[in-house]
């Protein structure tokens, strides 16, 4: 039976960290607040003792989150309050990594001139992308969801990006080339019903194991929708909280065939995630 998480939220959770702890400093923006090249994982997510948490700040276990194949180079710009012109000034001093990349620049100025530079830039193929809180559009998701060197991207986490139904549709739509998506998040985005139903309709959704739908305007209609998509039948964790959902469209959620396997967080804005029980 599908799991609906109704407790209450953890108060006082760090962002969102997918690949190391986040390290915050008052650096120059010359530069990352931190990097780590050629670095490993350190073994299993079973091993991995890192504190993580999930979309809205709430803690979930590591091993919900996937970890990255083989060296990763990972680089640190949260909250540098940086812009496309300096992302641009960076990238161009850069020599080529050897390995896959994460990237990790919430909370910042970037537009699509910015995801621009990073899909030309000559870092290493993207695994993680977090541009959550930076006015990148629908034209940012569309370079996403195009560029080759995102085609392996495996985490994305684009919340509060300006992303609408189209956003959506150039991120997931017959023109994305994704082949391993395991975690997005589009919260706080004004995607609605119309970009719900988009997402639901797209195959590069097949692979998702977490997906992140929080205060996206979305109501019964795109509820249903999510219920129906045969493509969602991986995910393991499902966020709608914050969402004008009646009784209806949570039910259509929890009586879906293709989420037996699925915990949903359906409450309040930020709620406590847990596994199927």
């Amino acid at each position: 039976a599908v799991a609906v998480a109704t407790y209450a939220t953890l108060s006082g959770k760090a962002p969102l960290v997918i690949l190391a702890a986040s390290l915050l400093c008052g650096c120059p923006r010359d530069k990352p607040a931190s990097v780590e090249s050629g670095a490993s994982t350190g073994g299993s997510a079973g091993t991995n003792s890192t504190s993580e948490a999930r979309p809205g700040g709430n803690t979930v276990d590591p091993q919900a989150l996937p970890r990255p194949r083989g060296d990763v180079a990972r680089y640190n710009w949260r909250k540098q309050n940086l812009t496309d012109a300096e992302l641009a000034k960076w990238l161009g001093g850069l020599a080529d990594p050897t390995g896959p990349t994460s990237f990790d620049a919430t909370d910042n100025q970037l537009t699509s001139a910015g995801v621009e530079a990073l899909s030309r830039s000559k870092l290493g193929v993207f695994e993680a992308l977090m541009l959550s809180k930076n006015p990148i559009g629908d034209a940012g998701a569309k370079i996403i969801g195009s560029a080759d060197k995102f085609i392996p991207m495996r985490v994305l986490w684009l919340e509060r990006t300006k992303l609408g139904p189209d956003g959506v549709d150039a991120l997931l739509g017959p023109s994305s080339k994704f082949t391993s998506l395991a975690q997005l998040s589009l919260n706080e985005n004004p995607i609605g019903d119309a970009g719900a139903e988009k997402l639901s309709k797209s195959e590069k959704v097949k692979t998702l194991s977490g997906l992140y739908l929080s205060k996206i305007e979305l109501t019964d209609r795109g509820a249903k929708a999510l219920a129906a998509s045969p493509h969602l039948g991986s995910l393991e964790q499902l966020d709608v909280t914050g969402n004008a959902l009646t009784k209806e469209g949570i039910a259509a959620l929890k009586s879906s065939p293709h989420f037996s396997k699925t915990t949903i967080a359906v409450g309040g804005k930020n709620l406590l995630y847990y596994l199927p029980l």
